[in-house]
């Protein structure tokens, strides 16, 4: 996922979509979710702070600001919920920089208002990687970068449990990631569609059209 621009970079200011209805033509051909989703991705990226020091920083805060919108198509979303909540794991080696982005994923100030297809959040944050053990989280976040060993480990993993992983880092949805984003001349989800088959995982249509997709 090279990167051409940073995540602060707007979507409007992108170049114009691939095809003959350029970008304006594209939303008004997009289904109102898909454009729904743009604009969250566009005002998340407007508001990821210009503080941060690395690009994997950025990406970083770009991600978890949009994580729930990147969750809420999954078709299997509710029987992925724990006694009517759902389990997100944050993986960060990091405590400070942990509770920052589990705040921009859900805010422990008030965890009901960041629900997902109106399933209430319960973050988790971790140092260590998930196992085989219950309960499952409904999903990962990856707060820190893994080395390949480890991020083969837990591709073998989400498709042996059916969890999607979602690391917002570059190349690591080339190496097998299930999701994550893509920052080139816009900002897009970006799907490893061999991955999100192997795991059994079915995204609605509507946000794969509005994704960059590796095979």
């Amino acid at each position: 996922m090279p990167d051409s621009s940073t995540p602060s970079d707007p979507p409007h200011r992108a170049s114009r979509a691939q095809g003959r209805f350029g970008w304006r033509g594209l939303l008004r051909h997009l289904p109102v979710p898909a454009v729904a989703w743009l604009i969250v991705v566009g005002l998340a990226c407007a508001t990821v702070s210009v503080s941060a020091d690395s690009t994997d920083e950025r990406r970083v805060r770009a991600g978890a600001r949009v994580f729930r919108s990147l969750l809420a198509p999954d078709v299997a979303l509710d029987r992925k919920a724990t006694a009517g909540r759902l389990r997100l794991l944050i993986y960060s080696t990091d405590a400070r920089s942990a509770a920052e982005v589990g705040d921009l994923i859900a805010p422990a100030a008030s965890p009901d208002a960041a629900r997902i297809r109106d399933l209430p959040v319960d973050r988790v944050t971790s140092a260590i990687l998930p196992g085989d053990a219950p309960p499952l989280p409904a999903a990962v976040f990856l707060a820190t970068r893994l080395s390949s060993a480890e991020i083969d480990a837990l591709v073998r993993w989400s498709i042996a449990n059916h969890v999607i992983v979602y690391s917002p880092f570059e190349g690591d949805v080339e190496r097998g990631i299930p999701a994550g984003l893509a920052v080139e001349a816009k900002v897009q989800p970006f799907l490893n569609l061999t991955t999100l088959e192997a795991a059994g995982i079915e995204l609605k249509p509507f946000f794969v059209q509005v994704a960059k997709v590796h095979r």
